[in-house]
Parts: C-alpha cells; sequence; structure tokens
C-alpha cells in the first residue's frame, strides 16, 4: 500500500472515529463550568444548542470525503495534498470531548489547532475543486473556526483573564475578521455560510441578555453573509 493511499485510509478510519465519539465521551456539553475559577454556566460567547446540530452534516460530509477518497481519489494528489493536515484535524475533533471533560486549557490548545489544520487543508484546495473534496473540508473548517474561537472565550471568561462579556464581543471580533479573511482567499462561500450559522447561534443563545453581544453577533452573521456571495462570485469568475 502506498503512502497516498495509507494516509487515505487513515484518514476515513479517523472520521468514523470522530463520528462516534459523542457515543464514548463523558459528555458532549465539553467544558465543565465547574473546572474554573469563575464557574459561568451560559457564557455570552457560546452559541444556542440547537447550532450544534451542524455536527450531523459535520458528520456525513466528512463521512462522504473520506470514503470517496478512500475508494476512487486515493491517488489524487489534490486529495493527497490536504491530507495530513485533515488527519491531524480530524484526529483533534474526535479526542476533543474527552479532553474538554478533564483538561480545559489543553482542548482549546487542541481546538486551535484543529481549526488551523482545518484552514491550511481548505487553502490548499483549488475553488473549482470536486464538491466531495471541496465542500466538506470547507464546512468542517467553518464550523472548526467558530468553535476555537468560542473555545477560547469560554476559557479567557472562565479563568476571570476578562469578564464573559468582554471576552464575547473580542471573539466577535476576531471571527469577522479571520473569517473574512480566509472565506475570500479561499473563494469559499460555504465556509463564510458556517460561520454565519454560528455567529447566528450566538445571537440566539443571547436573546433576552447581553444586547451588545446579541445584535454584535447578528451584525456579524449578515457581514458573512454578504462575504459569501462574493466569494461565491469570485468562484464563478474561476469556473
Amino acid at each position: 500500500m502506498n503512502r497516498s493511499r495509507t494516509r487515505a485510509v487513515w484518514l476515513f478510519a479517523l472520521t468514523i472515529a470522530l463520528a462516534l465519539s459523542p457515543l464514548v465521551a463523558p459528555s458532549v456539553r465539553g467544558y465543565d463550568p465547574r473546572d474554573f475559577a469563575y464557574s459561568i454556566a451560559d457564557p455570552p460567547v457560546q452559541p444556542a444548542g440547537y447550532a450544534f446540530s451542524i455536527w450531523l452534516v459535520l458528520f456525513a460530509g466528512l463521512i462522504w470525503h473520506g470514503w470517496r477518497g478512500m475508494t476512487a481519489r486515493a491517488a489524487a494528489p489534490d486529495w493527497d495534498r490536504i491530507r495530513p493536515a485533515m488527519i491531524v484535524a480530524v484526529l483533534m475533533a474526535a479526542l476533543w470531548l474527552n479532553v474538554a471533560a478533564l483538561l480545559p486549557l489543553l482542548a482549546t490548545a487542541m481546538i486551535l489547532g484543529m481549526a488551523g489544520c482545518a484552514v491550511a487543508a481548505l487553502l490548499r484546495t483549488a475553488p473549482t475543486a470536486e464538491p466531495a473534496l471541496r465542500w466538506p473540508v470547507a464546512a468542517f473548517a467553518g464550523w472548526s473556526t467558530a468553535a476555537a474561537g468560542v473555545a477560547v472565550g469560554v476559557v479567557a471568561g472562565g479563568m476571570g483573564l476578562v469578564s464573559a462579556f468582554l471576552a464575547a464581543l473580542t471573539i466577535l471580533l476576531a471571527l469577522l475578521i479571520i473569517g473574512i479573511a480566509v472565506a475570500l482567499r479561499a473563494r469559499s462561500a460555504l465556509y463564510a455560510g458556517v460561520l454565519a450559522w454560528a455567529l447566528f447561534g450566538i445571537f440566539v443563545g443571547n436573546l433576552g441578555s447581553a444586547p451588545a453581544v446579541r445584535w454584535g453577533a447578528l451584525a456579524g452573521a449578515g457581514i458573512m453573509i454578504a462575504v459569501a456571495l462574493i466569494a461565491a462570485r469570485r468562484a464563478r469568475r474561476l469556473a
């Protein structure tokens, strides 16, 4: 078995492990507020619970990506080019729930690494690449970016580095800056759209509280939708 096929098999196997990880994790909530110096039951930076249902779509997309990559595109250079980064990203995602329940700081470092690897993989795909290669990676990178921001915001507020309110506002700004830069460079409407989904989830999560965070998240979601339209138009020019 050559190296590209070996990487394809590993990526598919890790994707299955990721899809099964919620079944063996001690909790699917991630961080336990009791692990922090300042216990915040509902951090303003965290999206409403329904937003996490996107993982069902991500699981399906990543399995589709891994299966096609293993069975039909094992030797394709454009597929193999992103596999090292995707292997690291998916491995960290598969382990994250178990680590988050015990070691929040390590889990935060892991999710930052996961987001970085997922974004790196996206940037190595061509805007005109086939959907099975590009779409699952773009969606995973978008959600990983949002999840990394939320994790940093939760930890910063929980450790008392800044107030939970200030942490949320700072993360919203950071997500917008990073999201716009990545979406336009990658020409990925899907990446921007997933980030908009996460920001809208933060808006819903703050209904009735933290108005600055609520309206900031809604404005951010609107901006990312506009960026998605721009990215889609730029990608069409290359088709």
